[in-house]
């Protein structure tokens, strides 16, 4: 498995936000270019509990390229506050071309827009999860060193998940 070069970047403004009746999840539904998928339509939820800093975020998305085809993504990482109205977002991506990507964006409440960049992942067919510890070179810097990220790829219905205060894995359903 390797992280490479920086495979593009994005920009999405946010059309809709919904959130759950019983809280702790809020919806945003996006709408922007990104740098080879076009045009993007994407659902983004975040979870935790009200007041949270960090939880757990997950990405839901269709790409339609100038050919005239598409491209689905589905995506699991992170959130987390970095400042007044302000979340960081990391997510690893698998899209329905065989790809992946890792995933760094941040959401600005006044601007309502989820910006970042895209980082192409190679991962081995065994491999379910993917360790940004030992794996992001150094040249990813903040956007991933000293996280750990889930693998969006569903094994028989389940993900496999690795995450930094675990350090192991755990299995859960969809």
């Amino acid at each position: 498995m390797a992280i490479g070069k920086e495979i593009g970047d994005f920009t999405l403004k946010s059309i809709t936000t919904g959130y759950a009746l019983e809280g702790g999840i809020v919806q945003i539904n996006l709408d922007g270019p990104a740098t080879g998928y076009g045009t993007v339509l994407g659902t983004l939820t975040f979870r935790g509990e009200p007041g949270a800093k960090s939880g757990p975020l997950s990405w839901r998305g269709q790409g339609f390229l100038d050919t005239g085809d598409t491209v689905t993504g589905t995506g699991e990482g992170t959130w987390e506050e970095m400042g007044k109205h302000k979340w960081g977002t990391r997510l690893i991506v698998s899209t329905s071309d065989g790809k992946c990507h890792a995933s760094d964006g941040h959401l600005d409440l006044k601007t309502r827009t989820l910006s970042g960049k895209d980082v192409g992942v190679e991962l081995s067919k065994d491999q379910t999860t993917l360790d940004l510890v030992r794996d992001a070179p150094a040249s990813v810097g903040c956007c991933f060193r000293g996280r750990r990220a889930p693998l969006a790829d569903n094994v028989r219905g389940r993900r496999r998940i690795r995450t930094a205060a675990q350090n192991s894995h755990r299995i859960v359903s969809d």
